[in-house]
């Protein structure tokens, strides 16, 4: 329950649960932080931040190597941890921008959560799923709800993934913005796409939960330290199709 806060310029290695748990806690930052697991055993977060946690930055920070999920915004938190006692969300006000994602099984992922805002950010080369939405935490939380997923860089397998967003019964996928990504498959096969109600009915690896406006798709970013902390875009082809003249962190 710590409020007020902020963690910066730290290292962490080598953990099993999180890297940074936060239950209830608001109003906090973590910038230019590493997050390195290096095993075959996977950790479970990098960062989580749930029991009513609010208007928490994660910013600037490298998360490498093998972990369930690099940033879990929400989670399952008993009822008695939550601050405050009545919050309806696990999580919420939480801003994901400007960060590195390498490996893991999924970069981010929404549970039980009111918005979230993943901005800016280089994924690259996740295990499983680029981002899951789920609805996990105690009974009587509400649905998760209005993430915005917009501006990142997302570079993939599409022959190695489960799916590129998974979508679990229970929250309100259809709530959540998606805006001006930009996806690269390497192996050039599958990229997102929105179908008003054929998603619901015969889902594929390739629904997005909400149609997205701006998106890129199929453009090779010809990453610069590809995989490392200084990873970023060497295609200018790539960044003059955003208002900004960027993409990804």
């Amino acid at each position: 329950g710590v409020d007020d806060f902020t963690i910066e310029a730290c290292r962490f290695e080598q953990w099993a649960g999180a890297g940074i748990a936060m239950v209830g806690c608001h109003r906090g930052q973590v910038s230019g932080c590493s997050f390195h697991h290096d095993s075959d055993v996977p950790a479970g977060h990098g960062v989580q931040l749930k029991g009513g946690s609010k208007s928490i930055e994660i910013t600037r920070c490298f998360f490498t190597g093998f972990a369930h999920r690099w940033v879990n915004i929400g989670g399952t938190s008993l009822r008695s941890v939550f601050r405050p006692p009545d919050a309806r969300y696990e999580a919420e006000d939480v801003t994901i921008e400007g960060n590195r994602f390498v490996g893991g099984n999924a970069a981010v992922v929404w549970s039980a959560a009111r918005g979230g805002v993943v901005r800016g950010n280089t994924i690259y080369q996740p295990r499983e799923w680029i981002c899951r939405i789920m609805q996990e935490g105690p009974d009587g939380i509400d649905p998760c709800r209005d993430g915005v997923f917009e501006r990142n860089l997302v570079v993939y397998d599409g022959r190695a993934l489960r799916e590129l967003i998974q979508k679990r019964r229970g929250a309100d996928w259809s709530s959540f913005a998606f805006r001006e990504n930009a996806w690269f498959d390497v192996a050039g096969e599958r990229y997102p796409r929105y179908r008003p109600w054929a998603h619901w009915l015969t889902p594929s690896f390739e629904d997005l939960p909400a149609e997205e406006t701006g998106g890129v798709y199929g453009v090779d970013p010809e990453l610069i330290d590809a995989g490392g902390p200084t990873m970023r875009v060497g295609n200018s082809s790539l960044t003059k199709h955003f208002p900004s003249g960027r993409i990804g962190a």
